[in-house]
């Protein structure tokens, strides 16, 4: 028996394949198109670097972005991210997806948090 190691690029492949079909929706894939002009496959590329069993659920957030930028007629907007510790270390990935994607500023907040029901409000109003 012989081991086969795949390339770089076929690894790459798989994991955007993964990727793409664990968190993106035909609906929000057709909006991010047609309303907000994102290249998703550019974007499909960029979240491909996170874990795909983890549906950070990528896409639907730039959807909700772009729309609440274009609703509001901002150019500029700041997005606070808060993660639980053990996938905080995704965060700074998530933020570069974000800034570049949706052009805006992003803050992550670093305090500990220990679900959903801890956001921290008084930070991202600062």
């Amino acid at each position: 028996n012989t081991l086969e190691l795949a390339t770089v690029e076929e690894l790459q492949a798989h994991q955007t394949t993964l990727w793409k079909k664990h968190s993106l929706s035909a609906p929000i894939e057709q909006r991010l198109i047609k309303e907000h002009a994102v290249d998703v496959e550019s974007l499909i590329k960029a979240c491909s670097i996170l874990p795909w069993n983890y549906n950070y659920e990528i896409p639907k957030t730039v959807d909700k972005i772009l729309t609440y930028k274009k609703k509001k007629g901002e150019d500029t907007v700041k997005v606070s991210l808060q993660f639980p510790e053990g996938l905080l270390l995704h965060s700074t990935l998530i933020a570069d997806i974000l800034t570049k994607f949706c052009q805006v500023e992003c803050l992550i907040l670093g305090d500990v948090t220990y679900g959903a029901c801890c956001v921290d409000d008084l930070a991202s109003k600062q």
